[in-house]
């Protein structure tokens, strides 16, 4: 079982620059600063795919888990130790995982669209080597006065 909370971490992680900071190095062609976030990014999202996926799977299995013990509580043919009270707080539990487990991926679906939008900003704007924030800004043109 995958605690919601470490995906979530994931989808938004503390150590990586904000998307502010990465907008910001996108508006200056800071290339290192840029490079560096998108060279990260994609193992990044593979960690992330792979966590999401794990608890997805453990939520799936742990949902059939509950409705044969549910099946089996309606039938009355086994004796066990679970009842509808039982039954429901665990299908709620799992439901608060699922929800925690989609609040992650919303998370992650819009911080891809951002950096992917970013980054093509970056190579429209930047890629040319033409703008850049620590290049001194030209002088403008004089100005022809007809004499």
């Amino acid at each position: 079982m995958m605690p919601a909370a470490l995906l979530l971490a994931l989808a938004v992680p503390n150590e990586a620059p904000s998307l502010t900071a990465l907008a910001d190095g996108v508006a200056r062609c800071d290339r290192p600063v840029t490079t560096a976030v998108f060279q990260a990014e994609e193992a990044r999202r593979t960690a992330f795919l792979t966590l999401a996926y794990a608890e997805q799977e453990a939520i799936v299995h742990e949902r059939a888990a509950i409705a044969a013990r549910r099946q089996l509580l309606r039938a009355g043919t086994v004796q066990t130790a679970d009842s509808d009270a039982l039954l429901t707080l665990a299908a709620t539990l799992i439901a608060d995982r699922q929800q925690a487990l989609d609040d992650s991926r919303l998370l992650e679906r819009l911080r891809r669209e951002a950096i992917d939008q970013m980054r093509r900003q970056f190579l429209s704007t930047c890629g040319d080597g033409r703008h850049r924030a620590s290049a001194p800004a030209s002088p403008a043109p004089a100005a022809e006065h007809d004499q």
